[in-house]
């Protein structure tokens, strides 16, 4: 049994004058397997078989004993978490997986990269969340022969929702909130152009936008809401 990706090796042991090995995948003749030793690499399930080397000289051959490969594929997810979960503070929580395997599968769930006690099923759930419950949640699924696969989902969770009021100088549309500024957790306000961010990482801008105005900085998440809302020249 071998794991998907690494290496198997068949060896042969003969006696006699002028040998001659031919291995054979399944009774059919590997091309260029000629020596005592076949090596197979990075294996994949195709690679599963029965393999057998046929020993021969001027007096005759003779066939090996057959060895069978296993090759176990990689667990299959087949349902993933949500990739970014943002919610208020109290509400319920719960994250998701299912995988498929030709072996038993066992589960770990993780946050910020420490195991969660007794979190070892398909699913996960908190019933009220509290801010110190943000972060990377984790799932490990491996299978029999220790193959891991892991898949992360990211949960912000923020105070209960708070109305945001803007008010001064309008010159540049900078105290008219747009539509999106909605679930903000953080205000930058300028003179004239505003920045926001939203509960789910994404940002908003509004005001004053002359043409220079640098893109989104490096790292933050990018969307269709890192535009301005509304736009002027400079005065």
């Amino acid at each position: 049994m071998a794991k998907t990706g690494t290496t198997a090796t068949f060896t042969v042991t003969a006696s006699g004058k002028l040998l001659r090995y031919q291995w054979q995948k399944a009774g059919v003749d590997i091309t260029g397997a000629t020596t005592a030793t076949l090596t197979l690499t990075n294996v994949q399930t195709a690679d599963g078989a029965s393999y057998r080397v046929v020993v021969s000289n001027g007096g005759g051959s003779v066939n090996s004993s057959v060895a069978v490969l296993t090759v176990v594929a990689l667990p299959a997810v087949t349902t993933v978490p949500a990739p970014r979960t943002a919610l208020d503070e109290g509400q319920p929580f719960s994250l998701s997986v299912a995988a498929t395997s030709g072996s038993a599968l066992t589960y770990q769930w993780k946050k910020d990269g420490r195991p969660i006690a007794g979190a070892t099923t398909t699913n996960f759930s908190l019933a009220s969340v509290r801010p110190g419950d943000a972060g990377v949640y984790t799932v490990e699924i491996t299978d029999a022969i220790g193959q891991v696969v892991r898949k992360a989902a990211f949960v912000n969770v923020g105070t209960l929702s708070v109305q945001t009021l803007a008010w001064g100088d309008n010159a540049s549309g900078q105290t008219v909130l747009p539509a999106s500024a909605t679930d903000l957790v953080a205000v930058s306000a300028g003179a004239g152009h505003n920045l926001a961010v939203k509960k789910d990482g994404t940002v908003v801008a509004w005001g004053e936008t002359p043409t220079d105005r640098p893109p989104c900085p490096r790292g933050w998440p990018t969307s269709s809401l890192w535009r301005p809302a509304a736009t002027s020249r400079w005065r």
